[in-house]
């Protein structure tokens, strides 16, 4: 169970009688280079995509290595490329399990723009509004930061990364519906080194398809 559900759990079971003590409680940090090793042995289906210095450390946390192979297990792994797992394990950790369509998107939306404010700043925390879209997605370690004072960042690289391919994508989508035309879209593009290197891997899938 994952640490901000834990207390709720916890006052759950004391409603039916069950005491769980904080020395019953075992903590499962994040996995070793062995432990990962151990799980590409057992399930190698996942193993490609753990090359990536990115995506193999955001899977060092045990929910997200969950989370990807109950991906994988679904999916045709001879015709299944490291884009579209990246693709499906952001979108899965960023929009959450509560099932709420606007909530998801909201969430969505909101690490977008830390994503890009962050890529404009350097990579530093970034002021932000505290919404209920940014309180839920620091809860779930998608942001990381300092809650009293609105500073924020996404909690890992590859999420980063995600937020601004999607951003890219979203314009091209107005872009081919006409919305904006292709000076406008050039402009849209943030300037930085991060998105601009994110554009180009844009391109060049797109171009391969």
């Amino acid at each position: 169970i994952r640490k901000n559900s834990l207390n709720l759990f916890r006052v759950a079971l004391h409603g039916n009688g069950i005491d769980v003590p904080e020395k019953s409680v075992i903590e499962i940090g994040l996995l070793d280079d062995d432990e990962i090793k151990m799980i590409e042995d057992s399930i190698s289906s996942v193993k490609p995509f753990l090359e990536s210095d990115k995506t193999r450390d955001i899977l060092r946390n045990p929910f997200y290595m969950n989370l990807a192979c109950s991906i994988v297990a679904t999916k045709n792994i001879d015709s299944f490329s490291g884009s579209e797992f990246k693709d499906m394990l952001c979108r899965e950790i960023v929009t959450g399990k509560k099932h709420d369509p606007y909530l998801a998107t909201q969430r969505i939306n909101t690490l977008i723009d830390v994503a890009r404010k962050t890529s404009n700043a350097g990579m530093n925390l970034v002021k932000c509004e505290m919404t209920d879209a940014a309180i839920s997605l620091m809860k779930d370690d998608v942001l990381t930061g300092n809650r009293d004072s609105a500073m924020l960042r996404p909690g890992h690289d590859i999420l980063t990364d995600w937020g601004l391919c999607c951003y890219v994508d979203d314009c091209f989508r107005r872009l081919e519906s006409n919305e904006i035309n292709l000076a406008v879209f050039y402009e849209h593009i943030d300037k930085n080194i991060a998105s601009r290197n994110i554009f180009k891997q844009f391109v060049e899938t797109h171009i391969n398809e």
